[in-house]
């Protein structure tokens, strides 16, 4: 048959590599639709927590600032007072969230910074180091998520070497830095 119809074989032959590779496209097309989905999905579920978090983390603020607790700081407060008061409270109401927790740390130390209240300052600045690492065996966690909190601690801590004078050149706090946030780092 192949001999008396060349060409109609030929056709026959095309037709069918024709409808083998579109069916190979229609399938890698559904693959890749599939994959966008899934990572819609967890770009969703990522945004629907850092949400959650911002929402713990202002209400955690509002309440402390706002005095809204028994014994509250009364009118005149300092700002010194209220974040003593905040740092106090910082693990255990955000407890249930330490990456959470690790920021507020980070934010406490930053306004001790301002404060010239190194000591203060040093240990939020540790705590914000450490609580990332609790989190390895969270559900949903990204090594990602805490490397920026790491590398913020990092550079306070340096920070308060330099106010402390213990480091004297830009080389020291470089080399301070580098040593105190032991992450790696992933651009991807």
């Amino acid at each position: 048959a192949v001999r008396r119809n060349p060409v109609v074989f030929a056709e026959l032959a095309l037709l069918l590599l024709s409808m083998t590779t579109a069916i190979v496209l229609v399938s890698l097309s559904r693959q890749e639709a599939h994959q966008s989905n899934l990572t819609a999905q967890l770009e969703a579920s990522a945004a629907a927590r850092e949400a959650a978090r911002a929402e713990r983390m202002l209400a955690f603020l509002t309440d402390v600032l706002s005095a809204n607790h028994p014994g509250g700081l009364g009118k005149d407060v300092t700002v010194g007072d209220a974040v003593t008061e905040a740092a106090a409270r910082i693990d255990a109401e955000l407890a249930s969230d330490p990456l959470a927790a690790a920021l507020m740390h980070l934010s406490i130390a930053e306004t001790f910074i301002a404060l010239a209240d190194v000591e203060d300052a040093r240990l939020h600045f540790q705590r914000a180091r450490e609580l990332p690492r609790t989190l390895e065996s969270t559900p949903n966690y990204s090594p990602r998520d805490g490397r920026g909190v790491e590398r913020r601690a990092a550079v306070g801590l340096a920070q308060c070497q330099l106010m402390e004078g213990k480091l004297f050149e830009f080389d020291g706090a470089i080399k301070f830095f580098l040593s105190a946030s032991a992450v790696d780092v992933d651009t991807t």
